[in-house]
Order: structure tokens, then sequence, then C-alpha cells
């Protein structure tokens, strides 16, 4: 009894180190980083809902995805700051419970992003007309909805141990049910968008009409997304490591799970900072209304000179 009662006692003072650490110790870090996603994201969403040339279904994705990523901000910023107040680890078991469900609707726009550009690209004529921003409005609602009841459902079934026990290990069963899913999706659709947008700009000539130059700019623009997601697949793959473990080692005893443990929380939230920049940065509109709005002279002198080269 008395062995028994010290393992508890190491496995809960292990738990608490750990959200400690996630909480209290890098509460500071967290919340630079929380407010540096919001920043970003907030401009994203402003400055792809202002586009006028970013395909309609793109922005529908993209603007969902950073919405997501804003809230994954929010919760990092906030979050430390309730703990300080209140000390209870309540506060965060939910804000950990509310980060994986939007990791989980993270992962699921990518895997509709992935299956948008693989019709785009494999049945380009059916795409134009039938895939429209509505249909896609309609995934991203979808996925939301999915995710809110999900979220809910765990809310209830909660058992406030937010780095061991039988609920935990329940939700990364989820989460890795959920990232094989999405990735199994991304692995067999960009196999086939990155191939056939390589034949296409093979064939595509630099004087060609304007048509299918817009349409070569098309199979550009889905490498470019299907790279990125890739990106977002990598750093994940830490967390799933780390979910695995959790069914051998539940309460992180073994040297490899506290490892995992403290890397995956950290790359995730990189992904909710790393995601709008890649967007904002690929599309040419969105690099042209940042210079604009943050370095308005520069902006102003590179399109004087470019006018005054196309008059000469």
């Amino acid at each position: 009894m008395n062995s028994s009662s010290g393992s508890e006692n190491n496995s809960s003072e292990l738990n608490d180190a750990g959200t400690m650490s996630l909480h209290g110790k890098f509460g500071t870090i967290y919340s630079v980083v929380g407010t540096l996603i919001v920043i970003v994201n907030v401009i994203g969403i402003a400055l792809f809902h202002s586009s006028k040339t970013i395909v309609k279904n793109l922005q529908v994705y993209i603007t969902s995805l950073m919405v997501c990523d804003l809230l994954i901000g929010v919760s990092l910023l906030v979050g430390p700051f309730v703990f300080w107040i209140f000390n209870s680890h309540i506060v965060v078991d939910q804000s950990t419970l509310f980060i994986r469900t939007m990791l989980l609707v993270s992962l699921l726009h990518t895997a509709g992003l992935s299956v948008d550009r693989l019709i785009s690209v494999k049945l380009p004529n059916f795409y134009t007309f039938r895939v429209t921003s509505s249909v896609c409005m309609v995934v991203c609602f979808c996925i939301w909805i999915l995710l809110a009841v999900y979220h809910i459902l765990m809310t209830v079934h909660t058992k406030n141990v937010p780095m061991s026990g039988k609920f935990d290990m329940n939700t990364y069963g989820l989460f890795l049910i959920f990232y094989l899913s999405c990735l199994f999706v991304y692995l067999i659709s960009s196999k086939s968008i990155i191939s056939c947008a390589r034949e296409h700009l093979k064939r595509t000539k630099t004087n060609a009409p304007s048509q299918e130059q817009k349409i070569a700019n098309t199979f550009r623009l889905s490498i470019v997304i299907t790279t990125a997601s890739g990106f977002l697949y990598i750093l994940y793959l830490p967390a799933q490591i780390f979910g695995a473990l959790t069914f051998l080692d539940p309460f992180g005893e073994m040297r490899v799970t506290r490892f995992f443990m403290t890397i995956a929380y950290p790359l995730l939230t990189l992904e909710s900072l790393l995601n709008p920049l890649m967007y904002l940065l690929r599309f040419q509109e969105t690099r042209h209304l940042i210079k604009r709005v943050f370095c308005p002279f520069t902006f102003v002198s590179v399109v004087s000179n470019n006018t005054s080269n196309t008059g000469v």
C-alpha cells in the first residue's frame, strides 16, 4: 500500500510539474507567442477578406483556418493570466482541451484544402462550375460544428488530469485517428497535385496566352499550398508521437515521453504563427498590401519607379 501510494504521489508530482511548466514557468513566453499569433492572424484575416484577386474558395478555407489559429493565440495569451489569478488546474485542463480541439479544426481544414486542390487540378471544369465558394463555406461550417460537438463531449467527460489518465488516453487516441486520417488524405492528394501541376507547367510556354498563364498560376499555387500543408503535418508529428507514448507510459515516467511532451506544445503553437505568415507572403496582392500599410514610403517609391520605367 505504501509503495503504491508513493507511486501515485510521484505520478501526481510529474503531472503537476508538466502543468506548471506549461502555464507557469513558460507562461510569459506563451503570452508573447499568443500575442504575435493574434496580431498576425488578425492582419491575415483582414487582408484575405479584402482581397479581390485571390480565388474565393481559397479565401474561405484560409480565412477559416486563420480564425482557428487566432483562437489558439487568444487561449495562449489569456490562459497563463487566468492561471496566475486563480491558480486552478481546471483552467489549465480546459485551455489544453480547447487548444487540442482547435488543432483538430486546423487538421480538418488542411485536409479540405488538399481535396479542394486535388479536384482543381484533376477536374478543372467540374471544379469551376460545381465547387463554388458556397460549397466551401458549407464544408468549413460542418467542420466547426463537428468539432464543437466533440469539444462539448470531451468537456463533459473530462477527469481534470491533462497529462495522464483514462480521459487523456481517449482524447489522444481520437487525436491520432484524426491526424492519421487527414495525413492519409494529404499524402494521396499531394502526390497527384504535384505530379499534375508539374506536367502542366512543363507544357506551358512563357509566352502563352493570359488564360493559360492564369491556369498555370493556379497550378503553382496548388504546389505551394500542398507544401505548406506538409509543414503543418511535420510540426504536428511530435505531438502524435507523444500521444502514442502515453498509451505505454501514461504518467510520463520515461525520458522519451517527457522529451516529446516538452517539444510538442511549442511546435504546435509555432504552427499557428507560421501558417498565416506563409499564406500572407505567398500571395502577391497580400505582399503589396503589407508593404502599403507598414512601409508606405517604400511602396510609393517602388510604384513610381515602375511607372517611370513603363513610361520609358
